[in-house]
């Protein structure tokens, strides 16, 4: 964590939010370390839902990461996702390869238990990275080999794929909202396909107040795609590197297109109108 805030200090970050998936774990030493921090530190978590059978993420800026029922909702998505992932090693394991869900939980310790993690242990020993289907992964990638791995068996139709329950956007959006957070649909882009501004009007209907139209997946064209659907429904704008270290090596710690120096001020604004009325 201190590394975290030494990069956004040398980067020159005037504000940043930690946006972990499905935990506020995190924030208790962020806001610690903020108290020396020369810029601004936001409260977030990016929230694992899905809406139409399409699985997205949705941010929550300031939100009260002491909300008991937002608490409740994120230990839900986090039970599932051990069950998940718990399904996927024994899947692993059927197929041949050398891994337990303990060595899992051995080697990353209290670190939570992601499908990158587990292909991180698999691809540690030697005998799995000469499994026959480890050398079917498509070569050629700039994603680090966690990511490779991962999206070639995790994926739905991949050989260790497994479904987990799931949390509803329209439930998520109101769980935020109660929270004091400010509802705001990640990097959209990465389901351009289906995120279009029909898909988007419906949630905004659900009470979604903020798009990342902003960020280092999306090109320029794509980041002006949603800044327009955004302007039309009166939707407010934020940016996100989603700075992965390692396991997104084409990913800068801070790196996006562009970066609206108002939008912290039009999610505060949105806030207090959420709060206050």
């Amino acid at each position: 964590m201190p590394r975290i805030f030494a990069q956004a200090r040398r980067v020159g970050l005037d504000v940043f939010s930690i946006s972990d998936h499905d935990t506020v774990a995190a924030l208790e030493e962020a806001f610690t370390l903020a108290e020396d921090f020369p810029g601004e530190y936001l409260a977030n978590v990016e929230i694992s839902v899905r809406h139409q059978g399409v699985g997205i993420h949705l941010l929550a800026p300031l939100v009260d990461w002491h909300d008991r029922p937002l608490l409740d909702l994120l230990a839900r998505i986090r039970l599932s996702r051990v069950r998940q992932n718990e399904t996927r090693v024994g899947l692993l394991r059927t197929l041949g390869f050398d891994i337990r869900y303990e060595d899992v939980r051995e080697a990353l310790g209290p670190v939570a238990v992601t499908g990158p993690a587990i292909a991180s242990v698999v691809l540690s020993k030697g005998e799995n990275r000469n499994h026959a289907l480890v050398e079917q992964i498509p070569a050629g990638s700039n994603l680090s080999a966690e990511i490779d791995f991962y999206k070639f068996f995790f994926l739905p139709g991949g050989p260790a794929y497994a479904a987990k329950e799931t949390v509803s956007l329209s439930e998520a959006i109101a769980t935020v909202r109660a929270a004091g957070g400010v509802p705001v649909l990640a990097h959209p882009g990465l389901k351009r396909d289906v995120v279009d501004e029909k898909w988007t009007r419906a949630a905004r209907e659900m009470g979604l107040e903020g798009i990342e139209a902003y960020s280092s997946y999306h090109s320029v064209e794509t980041c002006r795609y949603y800044v327009e659907i955004a302007r039309r429904l009166d939707l407010a704008v934020t940016s996100g590197s989603d700075f992965h270290g390692r396991l997104k090596p084409q990913v800068a710690f801070g790196d996006v297109p562009e970066s609206p120096a108002e939008s912290v001020d039009r999610l505060k604004e949105r806030r207090e109108r959420l709060v206050h009325g």
